[in-house]
């Protein structure tokens, strides 16, 4: 199977890389060259905020898997442009190609985030965010969904919203390593009175098994990405706050409604029993970020 991943050197798209690289042949889409470059990824270097270069891909492809996104997203208004063009504009790019190279599917990577908040778990119908709430980011990558539903006639289009994926390479501003370094900084972590939202973040091994499974298998049109383990805030900042030897400092806010993602879908193609438990990959997290701050 030849199979293009954007994103390839990032946190999901280099787990899925070594999981596809030892029997299919993997197209690495990449902003920068990798340092330590996975053995039968061919990597191409391309800048996906400009129009797609078809001459540094495969004349014909049976998986595009878009996972790139813009390093911007948090950039408001600054990066607007460059999280519009990474996220919206190179997905139209990624399905123009997908049809040009006769693929059979095309795997685009969401967020549980543009889903409205509530406190019981989220199917893949639930509410979404209202255009008067959205933020940019957000409304990039649901505009992305939108764009991408159109090609179903072509070929095979499956939507994944992840909700809170996290892992060892994770960058510093993602939830989690936020959380481990306000606690080691004796920073406060908000919670309200219930103990914070309410959240079944997924480690990254697992999603990318989840993808590495869809490649070759019938999906939902749309599909919610999260782990097994539901906890709140308050029960993450203690369990790291045990792990470096810390006192969490707390400070209340408002209360706020829970971001736990409904997984009955996604447990037909990865049983739970497979999942990492998250007390064990929140260890593993921890070791690998304290040593960086020098714990």
């Amino acid at each position: 199977m030849k199979i293009v991943i954007s994103g390839a050197d990032g946190l999901l798209g280099r787990e899925l890389a070594l999981l596809t690289a030892r029997n299919h042949h993997v197209v690495g889409l990449i902003h920068s060259p990798v340092s330590k470059p996975i053995p039968n990824v061919d990597y191409q270097v391309m800048d996906l905020a400009k129009p797609l270069d078809l001459n540094q891909l495969p004349l014909s492809v049976d998986v595009v898997v878009h996972l790139a996104q813009s390093s911007r997203f948090r950039d408001f208004p600054g990066g607007t442009r460059d999280t519009f063009d990474v996220n919206t504009s190179s997905t139209l790019d990624l399905l123009n190609y997908c049809q040009y190279a006769k693929g059979k599917k095309f795997i685009l990577a969401s967020t549980g985030g543009i889903y409205e908040g509530q406190n019981r778990p989220i199917s893949e119908a639930g509410e979404l965010l209202p255009s008067s709430r959205i933020s940019f980011y957000f409304a990039s990558k649901l505009a992305a969904e939108m764009i991408a539903a159109t090609f179903r006639p072509l070929f095979d289009v499956s939507i994944l919203r992840f909700f809170f994926m996290y892992g060892p390479r994770q960058q510093p501003d993602m939830f989690l390593p936020r959380v481990i370094r306000r606690v080691y900084e004796d920073q406060p972590i908000q919670i309200d009175k219930r103990g914070g939202i309410r959240v079944n973040p997924i480690h990254v091994r697992d999603a990318a098994a989840l993808v590495a499974q869809l490649l070759s298998s019938d999906s939902p049109a749309v599909m919610n990405v999260a782990g097994t383990d539901v906890v709140s805030i308050r029960e993450i900042a203690d369990a790291v706050g045990s792990l470096l030897r810390k006192t969490v400092k707390y400070e209340l806010v408002a209360e706020s409604q829970d971001i736990v993602a409904d997984t009955s879908k996604m447990f037909d193609y990865l049983p739970s029993s497979q999942m990492t438990p998250f007390s064990i990959g929140l260890e593993e997290v921890v070791r690998t970020l304290s040593t960086d701050l020098g714990h």
